[in-house]
């Protein structure tokens, strides 16, 4: 292990998710002193600190260098070899906690093998607030960045016991809720859009609901879903086990759950969340 002192460091620098006045004194002054800022898109962040240099009395910008998902890996040796050497670098990701659905996996995972301190500094995230404004429960929850785009894997992925954070596409919405509402109508969605920004907008409704609100009006902006988890109801056993069995024989989910609820007058909804919750 490295001993203190003798390498540099990488910070982790959360930024406004849309509101500038979000930057926290600590993460301006950790990207304003960092010897390069890895970012996403360096127009995006040259604004950000453009704004924080003037805040501080028109410091120098430090330099920039754009880390994405198609260039993270080539670049990560030479970057922690100059670390090693006592180079100072910050992380940061268009907006809110950089590698939440975001690149700079490789880098950290590079700094760790090599023994560099890594700091993560606290700030914006558009997961966290999201949550917090849904009104659903927050005990126990996941986040599953962008989910598929279709089919079985997209509604495995959003509906779970859990309550479910997920960024999704303005013009997937529509589609998004439309699929939920196939499966359990009257689950509870809530879509945030535009989240710390002048038109904030906060919709809560059912699936079937907000499928009707997006079906032919996308909503505009950055948009983060919060889908309302349900715990799988008491239903026999033997129609749980039945379902299972007819997909681990191939049948899709939500067929198996059909065909038993006809036969057994168990409730399909619950059988396709039961089966769900165990795999």
């Amino acid at each position: 292990m490295t001993a203190p002192g003798a390498a540099g460091r990488l910070l982790l620098c959360p930024t406004p998710i849309g509101n500038l006045g979000d930057c926290s004194p600590r993460v301006a002054e950790a990207l304003l002193g960092a010897e390069l800022v890895l970012c996403e898109d360096t127009r995006r962040t040259g604004k950000l600190l453009a704004h924080l240099a003037e805040e501080a009395g028109g410091v120098q910008r430090p330099p920039m260098r754009s880390l994405h998902d198609h260039n993270e890996r080539g670049q990560v040796e030479g970057l922690v070899a100059r670390m090693v050497a006592g180079a100072r670098y910050a992380v940061c990701s268009d907006a809110g906690t950089p590698l939440v659905s975001d690149p700079g996996l490789a880098l950290v995972r590079g700094c760790i093998e090599a023994g560099i301190e890594i700091e993560a500094l606290p700030g914006p995230s558009a997961v966290l607030v999201a949550l917090g404004v849904s009104g659903l429960a927050t005990d126990r929850w996941r986040f599953v960045g962008f989910p598929a785009r279709k089919g079985d894997a997209l509604t495995d992925a959003l509906l779970s016991a859990e309550t479910t954070v997920a960024f999704e596409a303005p013009g997937r919405v529509g589609a998004t809720m439309a699929a939920i509402a196939a499966i359990d109508p009257h689950r509870r969605v809530v879509v945030a859009r535009e989240l710390t920004k002048l038109h904030e907008e906060i919709v809560r409704g059912t699936a079937q609901e907000l499928a009707a609100r997006y079906a032919d009006a996308a909503p505009k902006g950055e948009v983060t879903l919060v889908v309302e988890g349900v715990q799988a109801e008491s239903d026999d056993e033997a129609a749980i086990a039945a379902t299972e069995r007819l997909v681990e024989a191939g049948a899709r989910v939500k067929d198996a759950a059909a065909v038993v609820a006809e036969l057994t007058g168990a409730r399909a909804n619950a059988l396709y969340r039961s089966v769900l919750e165990r795999r």
